[in-house]
């Protein structure tokens, strides 16, 4: 949407009326983290690398994971996890509702981690190793063949205890 139509209140009414949904799932998202739209009224285009939308997912995308690390640090409070698994599908939800983001590596990341905090199957520091190496590994592609690697050693070095075989029995 270009300067000349945000002048024309009809233009900026069709524009809302088209787009309400994916408006308000940015605002949703922008409001998860007051330190985004602190970061968008200082630096202003400046910190928009490609579309506003990118933008939002990808810096609500490391915050969540930054959490879940924080989480993991010197504590197991299973509440703090159930509120992060919370928030992470209202993240999931808003993200589908913004059609440019759907297949952002921020996103396959947060589901990649979702399901291995999920299963309880994998230690913390393991999925806090995964989460870092995946954070690391650029803006383009999360599904490296060094992190499929180390997400499948750290599979590989799972106890086979009772808990973990049952869980295999089901996926079987």
């Amino acid at each position: 949407m270009g300067a000349e139509k945000v002048y024309q209140p009809i233009l900026l009414h069709v524009y809302w009326w088209k787009n309400a949904n994916e408006v308000l799932a940015q605002l949703q998202l922008a409001q998860m983290s007051p330190v985004i739209v602190q970061n968008i009224e200082n630096q202003r285009n400046a910190i928009v690398k490609g579309t506003l939308e990118e933008y939002l997912v990808k810096e609500v995308t490391k915050l969540i994971l930054q959490r879940i690390c924080g989480i993991f640090d010197g504590t197991k409070n299973s509440h703090l996890i159930d509120k992060w698994q919370h928030d992470v599908a209202k993240i999931f939800y808003l993200g589908s509702k913004i059609t440019r983001t759907k297949n952002f590596p921020g996103l396959q990341l947060l589901h990649i981690v979702n399901d291995l905090v999920a299963s309880k199957a994998i230690s913390l520091d393991n999925i806090r190793e995964i989460i870092l190496l995946g954070l690391s590994s650029g803006e383009q592609e999360v599904l490296t063949e060094n992190f499929v690697n180390t997400v499948f050693d750290k599979l590989d070095k799972l106890e086979q205890n009772e808990k973990n075989l049952i869980q295999e029995d089901h996926l079987s």
